[in-house]
């Protein structure tokens, strides 16, 4: 790791970081214990070291891991009789590789199974060596994205400006939520919920079914060069803040929304299941492949053949850009209001949806879509025995 560590422009990166938290003024503390003492940047700095690599301290706080552990390993197996927060990234980053180093592993295999892992072997290590180089090229590029710095002394900055915006706000938000799940840590009370019940949910929710899920799908969009590219473009379209509308904003929140679902996939399993059931790729005949019949109709709607003008090109951004300047809603949304105003029990109610309003609603969209005498059916039927002249 130091090896690794000392080819890189880390050190000289800390370097420039040391000189400049001693150069900083004083920081008076504002809450806790320990307000309105002052502290020089440099005394902050041997105090955030002290944490996070002393091992006498992690015992004088009783530190432990999130199963009661305080004691663990070094890489080589020696014991280690007291963690710190760097041994326990530190372990985290090992146990990373080690998992990029197990993943072809026939251990613990019989009969055709090992046969099969055996044959595959090779293919798999080659995989699992090309992964690893990803991701480690991945971790170093996004080091250097968030904590590049330019310029030297008094002028030296971030170079990309949303990096002490975004620390300075999740250092807020980790610090409110600790203090809203344990009141009185700031006068010196201990945590239990960041202690035991925070690791503890976090490792629920990666161990999940749905967090395997998007992991799955991840991996599937890895392995396809195009697919990759095309999903790199829709996250940079979506994550610019400075775009002209608002999909920067509908991201964050849409991000919100997934990350509270990830807490709770059990209650939301029967729309996962349906959602599956329309995304399943078509195998065979008797599968529903209404995920391909979808990206088959969109590829050949987006095909010179029906579409040489590419009119396409226009009108789907412009169903999404916010009409009045920006301000107004989409057009999309319109509609969508728009039907559901119409289709709601009450139509001319200006209160919000209920659920016997959205029961009413996906009724009949229901209808819409799977009628067989009119709309989308009858559209379909109408298409297929258009005249071909």
């Amino acid at each position: 790791m130091l090896v690794e560590a000392m080819k890189t422009d880390l050190i000289p990166a800390l370097h420039e970081f040391a000189i400049a938290a001693t150069q900083l003024s004083k920081v008076t503390v504002a809450r806790g214990p320990n307000k309105g003492q002052q502290m020089t940047a440099a005394e902050i700095l041997e105090k955030v070291t002290r944490i996070l690599f002393d091992p006498k301290y992690a015992a004088q706080v009783h530190m432990v891991d999130r199963h009661g552990n305080s004691g663990t390993t070094w890489t080589d197996g020696t014991p280690q009789p007291q963690l710190t927060p760097f041994t326990l990234f530190a372990d985290a980053l090992h146990g990373i590789d080690q998992r990029f180093d197990e993943a072809c592993s026939c251990s613990g295999l019989s009969g055709s199974a090992l046969s099969k892992c055996q044959k595959n072997t090779k293919t798999c290590t080659d995989d699992a060596t090309m992964r690893k180089g990803q991701w480690k090229r991945a971790r170093s590029q996004l080091v250097d994205e968030f904590f590049a710095v330019d310029g030297e002394g008094d002028a030296a900055k971030f170079r990309n400006p949303a990096t002490p915006k975004a620390l300075i706000a999740v250092v807020q938000t980790l610090r409110e939520q600790l203090n809203a799940n344990c009141r009185d840590r700031e006068s010196g009370a201990s945590c239990a919920w960041a202690k035991k019940d925070l690791g503890k949910k976090v490792a629920d929710v990666l161990s999940g079914p749905l967090f395997a899920g998007i992991m799955d799908v991840q991996e599937q969009v890895r392995k396809d060069p195009e697919a990759r590219r095309a999903l790199e473009k829709l996250l940079s379209f979506i994550l610019v803040s400075a775009s002209t509308d608002d999909a920067f904003q509908s991201s964050l929140a849409s991000f919100a929304d997934i990350l509270q679902l990830l807490s709770d996939d059990g209650r939301f399993s029967s729309i996962f299941n349906a959602a599956a059931t329309a995304s399943d790729p078509q195998t065979d005949e008797d599968g529903p492949g209404c995920a391909t019949t979808t990206i088959d109709a969109l590829d050949a709607l987006a095909g010179d053949e029906y579409d040489r003008y590419h009119v396409l090109d226009t009108i789907m951004p412009a169903m999404v850009t916010p009409i009045d300047g920006g301000i107004g809603p989409s057009p999309i949304e319109i509609m969508m209001d728009t039907i559901a105003d119409v289709n709601r029990i009450d139509a001319q109610s200006d209160k919000p949806l209920d659920a016997e309003d959205y029961r009413a609603v996906w009724r009949t969209v229901n209808g819409f879509m799977t009628d067989k005498t009119r709309g989308l059916e009858q559209f379909y039927h109408i298409i297929q025995n258009r005249p071909s002249e």
